[in-house]
């Protein structure tokens, strides 16, 4: 009831959901280019391959970079 009757609450929540979309679709056309590559990599490879990349990354995490 108090949303209703207090105009201050009423203008913060439209400002707030305004930036909150506004921040989601900055997302998505930054994030874009990158979901593209990972859309080709997949195409190429297939779930295999990615596969395989995740297994050669988390290898090297264990036994370390450096050696």
């Amino acid at each position: 009831m108090k949303y209703r009757t207090n105009r201050t609450i009423r203008i913060f929540t439209k400002i707030a959901v305004i930036v909150v979309i506004a921040i989601i679709i900055l997302l998505v056309v930054v994030l874009f280019p990158l979901i593209m590559k990972a859309a080709y990599f997949i195409s190429q490879n297939g779930l295999q391959g990615i596969l395989d990349s995740i297994t050669v990354f988390l290898d090297k995490l264990w036994k370390g970079f450096g050696k």
